[in-house]
């Protein structure tokens, strides 16, 4: 007989997500149900949204964040992550605010990911909105060497639109979404011949990271990738031997 894995009751990490989560709820994205098979907790955050987080970060949204990041902690999470990559700009005052591990973005990644691939290869980012992926934001990711980086972004989908406008998941359409989402992935391809990896900033492109190592032949790295290393990292999952 297979030996049983224990699983905690508790969530094991939690996700500070925008006030409105309809955007960050297609399923197989990182608010939808039954996208992980751990215990989460989704902790919305009063005014948390695409103006105070990506257009224009709002110091009253980190504070808010920390709150409720301290609460998360105190009810026994293991690590805490957010809804959207561009949280990236608050990741070292999220991460000095608590004791448990804090990832907010995929975007920390790039580092690591750079030391892997070698330096005679670049890495792609497809983001939401790359007029607002700045310079000072990736550095405040931790990455202050940006030269092998190229980005496309996805602002001139219709998928923008529902993200901006918090739209309702089930009035997005997925095909033509990932339709787009493919299509910039091939341009990223023809443009960037020495292309080692590619980051999926935005948290719901998760959905598409098969379909872009499909027809990319890169590694991808998305940000439920990433939870779930996190949660091996931290839970304890099966019974000592």
């Amino acid at each position: 007989m297979s030996q049983q894995t224990s699983v905690p009751e508790h969530p094991v990490i939690g996700i500070l997500g925008w006030e409105d989560i309809h955007t960050t709820n297609i399923y197989g994205s990182i608010a939808a149900p039954g996208t992980f098979s751990f215990p989460i907790l989704f902790v919305p955050v009063t005014g948390a949204c695409y103006e105070t987080v990506i257009a224009q970060p709002d110091r009253r949204i980190l504070n808010a964040m920390i709150a409720a990041a301290k609460g998360m902690e105190k009810s026994g999470v293991k690590a805490i992550t957010t809804s959207c990559g561009f949280n990236a700009v608050f990741q070292a005052e999220l991460s000095g605010a608590v004791s448990v591990p804090v990832v907010t973005s995929t975007l920390i990644l790039i580092p690591l990911i750079a030391g892997i691939i070698g330096s005679s290869k670049r890495i792609g980012i497809i983001t939401v909105d790359k007029n607002h992926l700045t310079r000072g934001l990736l550095e405040k990711a931790g990455v202050p060497d940006q030269t092998s980086l190229c980005v496309y972004g996805i602002e001139e989908t219709a998928a923008y639109t529902h993200i901006s406008q918090n739209v309702r998941p089930d009035l997005v359409d997925r095909d033509g979404f990932r339709n787009d989402v493919v299509r910039i992935a091939e341009l990223m391809m023809a443009e960037t011949p020495d292309l080692g990896a590619i980051v999926l900033e935005c948290t719901i492109l998760h959905v598409f990271a098969d379909d872009i190592k499909r027809i990319t032949g890169v590694p991808v790295f998305d940000i439920v990738s990433l939870i779930t290393y996190m949660c091996n990292a931290v839970a304890h999952t099966s019974s000592p031997r």
